[in-house]
């Protein structure tokens, strides 16, 4: 996907002046490396640390993003195991979205979710926060009790402000390995390309990379030339959350591809129809 690779550059990145889950990332380099790593004990160790370390309950952090690009150029790796894609698939679009049902029935507005980290970053925010939290220090019995309230609301603004930050860092992290989750339409793997189909569907925009179409072209295609019916359902429902607008536009072309789409309404696979 990219000219460097990203496992070449993991020490010019300071991993202890990161925060993940329990603290400090210094770990987090060392994790990296071991999912490429022949053993399968020490790979799933990495694998079970490093979710834990840079994903948890929903919530992603500073190191999150840093992570990325190595975990996909694991998942263009040829070597790369059909298990080994589907999880890192899996955990890329966690690392993205948090948890994707949060985005349905319409998809990501990325331009809303933009404009919703920037508010966070600023004044307004803060004072909306001290405005929310008026009763709750006001109630306060001495100065103790109030410093006390004060101090936990001056760190609910931070720690808001810090998730912001950091979850829309994750997610365009991941979206610019899209061209990559296309490449895995062709994986000889129902289970790969059908995780893929999934992934693509949370990424709207343009791909970029040369040679590399945007989301809605490539899943289109996969209409025409795949057999599997969870892949062809997983493409079907990706294609609609890729064309859902929040802004009262029509996408160019969407009346051909409802149409197309509907056609599947009597295909006689009921996960199609």
């Amino acid at each position: 996907m990219t000219e460097t690779n990203p496992f070449d550059l993991l020490d010019s990145i300071d991993w202890s002046a990161l925060r993940h889950t329990y603290g400090s990332a210094w770990d987090v380099p060392a994790q990296l490396r071991a999912l490429r790593s022949g053993n399968a004990e020490i790979k799933e160790n990495a694998q079970r640390s490093l979710c834990s370390n840079i994903f948890y309950q929903g919530d992603r952090y500073e190191v999150t993003a840093s992570a990325v690009p190595c975990l996909l150029k694991i998942l263009e790796e040829s070597s790369s195991s059909t298990f080994e894609r589907v999880f890192l698939i899996d955990l890329l679009v966690h690392l993205a979205l948090g948890y994707a049902d949060t985005f349905l029935p319409n998809g990501v507005n990325l331009p809303e979710w933009q404009k919703s980290a920037e508010k966070k970053q600023g004044p307004e925010f803060e004072a909306e926060m001290h405005q929310s939290h008026e009763g709750f220090v006001n109630r306060a019995k001495n100065h103790e009790e109030r410093a006390s309230c004060i101090e936990f609301r001056n760190r609910m603004i931070e720690k808001y402000c810090r998730r912001a930050k950091d979850e829309l860092a994750a997610y365009e992290a991941v979206k610019a390995g899209v061209p990559v989750f296309q490449t895995c339409l062709d994986h000889y793997s129902v289970y790969v390309r059908s995780w893929a189909s999934c992934a693509l569907a949370w990424f709207p925009g343009e791909a970029s990379g040369e040679g590399y179409c945007d989301s809605v072209t490539v899943l289109k295609g996969a209409l025409e030339k795949e057999e599997d019916t969870v892949v062809l359902a997983s493409a079907i429902i990706s294609l609609g959350l890729l064309n859902g607008r929040f802004d009262d536009a029509r996408p160019e072309g969407i009346d051909e591809l409802v149409s197309r789409l509907r056609s599947y309404s009597t295909d006689a696979r009921p996960l199609v129809r």
